[in-house]
């Protein structure tokens, strides 16, 4: 990536092919609320197998609904930051991107280890 900024006007910016949220970028934006869609559609079919709401799932005494609990919420926040720093065109939205998605996975795998339950895992 060049070091040298140029800088131009905002018409000038707008005719340019890479202005605002377009090909690549609605297609990421897409795909995350789809993943997260998929997630909560994953949880209902499981929580209606067994004859519940998805509330009534999470809301179980249970190590593994606990965790569930734990990786909605962090999902949901990762997504809904993301979509702030995307709507809100911040200079750092690619970096925050990339960390919050690459560091999302090992961050769940080490709640999993530190609050183990049969099913995690294997």
């Amino acid at each position: 990536m060049a070091r040298n900024w140029q800088v131009v006007s905002l018409e000038d910016a707008k005719q340019h092919p890479l202005y605002g949220i377009q090909g690549w970028l609605a297609l990421f934006a897409l795909g995350l609320l789809l993943g997260l869609g998929k997630e909560f559609g994953v949880l209902s079919g499981e929580a209606q197998k067994a004859g519940m709401t998805i509330g009534q799932l999470l809301a179980l005494a249970h190590p593994a609904s606990t965790y569930m609990q734990i990786a909605l919420v962090m999902e949901v926040a990762i997504v809904a930051i993301i979509y702030w720093l995307l709507f809100t065109k911040h200079p750092k939205f690619r970096l925050a991107a990339s960390v919050l998605l690459l560091c999302s996975w090992p961050a769940l795998a080490l709640i999993g280890v530190a609050n183990s339950f049969p099913g995690l895992g294997n």
